[in-house]
């Protein structure tokens, strides 16, 4: 799951995960310890993946309300510019 989030061709061990996920991890290699940094990181990855995609749908967002503005500008130019030919 990390490595599809980072978009990695290698696996990545579990410290190296967990640190990049600043999650504090003790005592590696024990089995409930392995187990429940695991799920720590996936719920982190999952996290982290939502509020990246919420900030992409963000800027989106933006982007095409400017373009609208720049539209709404650029015919109200071409409506002045109509009413001065009358």
């Amino acid at each position: 799951m990390y490595r599809a989030f980072r978009r990695e061709p290698n696996n990545s061990g579990l410290g190296k995960v967990l640190a990049d996920l600043d999650i504090a991890g003790w005592d590696l290699h024990n089995a409930g310890n392995d187990a429940v940094y695991t799920l720590q990181a996936m719920v982190a990855i999952a996290v982290k993946s939502l509020v990246e995609k919420q900030g992409i749908r963000e800027r989106e967002k933006e982007v095409i309300e400017k373009k609208i503005r720049e539209a709404m500008e650029a015919a109200a130019e071409v409506v002045r510019e109509n009413k001065e030919g009358w």
